[in-house]
């Protein structure tokens, strides 16, 4: 790299010549040796970036399946970073495969560690409202689990919430899933009995098996409902997996 020097200073490539603009400074530098198509697929200096992009491509798989697989639970929910999230979750959850080598780290290895699975545990789907959808897994043998149906369920411009609620087998080798879901049932403030819903028909195959709770707020306005918000609270069964 070189800094251009005169009275004109110039853009583009010219014999072999790169001429730009840096911080406000011109400079120059010889043509080529960059992030090209080829050199990413061939070069020896990017086998560390074709490593990176082949977990990073694995992971997008991971994410696409594993969001249809909570489709049902997801409609009417507006978070645009969900995604995003989502994407950095599986990443971190690769990055625990301490088993497979550098380019073939799978989500499905580091779900096996720890680490993995506390990450799942974490997670919080709805950052604004997960705290307030716990639910607690009160028969394993008959996969129910229970919903607390308390006062901070229902936001102060909220007069009943409409729950949703299932399971989701997912396996992370394969990204085959299966649901089973619930039909929804619809709570007003004034409730107090806990809410139980069991599946005894539960989904079948290999997979780790997640219970979901979908949580809808409304508010009646002119003797119509109107949706306030949605919250999503995902619980991983490993003893079931």
């Amino acid at each position: 790299m070189a800094r251009q020097e005169g009275p004109i200073f110039l853009r583009g490539t010219i014999e072999g010549i790169n001429f730009y603009h840096a911080d406000g400074k011109p400079l120059a530098r010889k043509a080529g040796g960059g992030f090209t198509r080829e050199a990413i697929k061939r070069s020896p200096r990017m086998e560390i970036v074709r490593q990176s992009n082949s977990e990073f491509a694995a992971c997008s798989q991971v994410n696409k399946q594993f969001k249809l697989a909570l489709q049902p639970f997801l409609q009417g929910y507006k978070d645009g970073s969900l995604h995003s999230r989502l994407m950095q979750l599986f990443i971190r959850i690769k990055d625990q495969d301490r088993q497979s080598e550098r380019g073939k780290r799978r989500v499905a290895v580091g779900l096996q560690s720890a680490a993995g699975q506390e990450l799942v545990a974490q997670f919080p789907f709805t950052p604004g409202m997960d705290p307030l959808s716990r639910f607690t897994v009160s028969d394993r043998e008959r996969l129910a689990f229970t919903i607390d149906i308390r006062p901070e369920l229902f936001a102060s411009d909220s007069d009943s919430v409409q729950i949703l609620a299932g399971l989701v087998r997912f396996n992370f080798e394969t990204l085959e899933w299966q649901r089973a879901l619930a039909e929804p049932v619809r709570i007003n403030i004034d409730a107090a009995e806990p809410l139980t819903m069991a599946f005894p028909t539960a989904t079948e195959g290999e997979g780790l098996l997640f219970a979901v709770v979908k949580i809808t707020r409304f508010r009646c306005i002119h003797f119509a409902d109107k949706e306030r918000d949605v919250g999503i609270a995902v619980r991983a069964l490993w003893d079931e997996g």
